[in-house]
């Protein structure tokens, strides 16, 4: 354990936590701070969106609020509704839209 530091080190500890626990602090790491890392955002979204539910309690246990108002906070328009509507639906009743505009923002990036 040692022979590990930095970003290696953090690699290592991300693989043996939870998948949504490592997917809400990098969507707060997204949020975080001056602007919004959109790329990040938005890929850690559709990566966490079979399991959402889970990274909604992992987020308001890190953050002491809710994804839908740190995302609602953070930015704006379509793509604002968009990724509140990912972040409150459960993913088998998600409509064919929400994936087609969530697929149009990471293209518009």
């Amino acid at each position: 354990w040692n022979d590990t530091s930095g970003d290696y080190r953090r690699a290592l500890v991300s693989l043996v936590k939870p998948a949504p626990a490592v997917w809400a602090k990098a969507l707060t790491g997204a949020m975080k701070g001056l602007g919004t890392a959109d790329g990040l955002l938005i890929n850690f979204m559709v990566v966490a969106k079979d399991h959402m539910d889970e990274v909604k309690e992992e987020f308001l246990a890190l953050n002491k609020a809710p994804l839908a108002k740190w995302i609602a906070s953070e930015i704006s328009g379509d793509y604002k509704k968009t990724l509140v509507k990912l972040c409150e639906s459960r993913p088998r009743y998600l409509s064919v839209g929400v994936w087609y505009w969530a697929q149009r923002c990471v293209d518009a990036l």
